[in-house]
């Protein structure tokens, strides 16, 4: 992979039932080196989740290949994409997918029971994630006594209490006040200087582009620029 951690070659997902075939992305080339920061953007519907969930081993393409980490994803078996998904990557999905009755640590946590990790180590990285992004004193709270902004950050210290290499986020700060996304960005760019994280993100919002090293504009399912993905200027 020429030291490129994520490398997108033609690839192409359709969606099939009885009566149509509905294509999702259209021969979309990306390359992504590690420590990089890539914001996805475009309308809805332009295939920005479906590019993350191939990413992420969610999905596989339906012609194409997608390399992540040198691991084929397209190639791979079940049990080894559950691996890499629990080894290497960190999921922030759009509508958080937490649980209401856990208190916002709880949560944090439930990736450490899949991953075999240390559970000590993990609850204090867990709490520390929480401080960081603002929650302090909300650590022992149901989540569903949260608000949308404070579940937004659950799930970001959820997708990331397992360090991992790769971090895949759903409009990370759609519901974030301007403070509160202050914070989530500032910590994912500590993140990246401290450990070297690589973060993909599907984005509409303008303000987190000025940090992305690499910005590649999807339409109809495609990268519009033609290119695997363009700098930022």
């Amino acid at each position: 992979m020429s030291g490129k951690l994520i490398v997108c070659h033609r690839v192409e997902l359709e969606y099939r039932s009885r009566d149509e075939v509905v294509p999702a992305l259209k021969q979309v080339d990306l390359e992504v080196e590690p420590g990089q920061f890539v914001a996805l953007v475009g309308p809805s519907g332009s295939g920005k989740t479906s590019l993350l969930n191939l990413i992420g081993g969610l999905d596989r393409p339906t012609r194409g290949s997608i390399e992540v980490a040198g691991l084929d994803l397209g190639k791979a078996d079940d049990e080894t994409l559950s691996q890499f998904r629990r080894k290497e990557v960190g999921f922030v999905f759009q509508h958080f997918h937490l649980h209401p009755d856990r208190t916002a640590i709880q949560n944090v946590v439930v990736p450490l029971y899949f991953h075999q990790a240390p559970m000590a180590a993990g609850m204090r990285r867990g709490l520390g994630l929480l401080r960081r992004l603002g929650l302090e004193g909300l650590e022992h709270r149901p989540v569903g006594r949260l608000s949308g902004g404070q579940r937004q950050r659950v799930a970001v210290a959820r997708a990331l209490v397992n360090e991992p290499r790769l971090l895949l986020s759903d409009e990370p700060v759609g519901h974030l006040d301007e403070e509160s996304a202050a914070a989530v960005i500032g910590l994912m760019l500590e993140l990246n200087r401290e450990q070297g994280l690589t973060h993909v993100a599907a984005t509409h919002d303008r303000a987190l582009l000025k940090y992305a090293t690499q910005v590649a504009t999807m339409q109809d399912g495609k990268i519009r620029s033609g290119e695997p993905g363009s700098p930022n200027p």
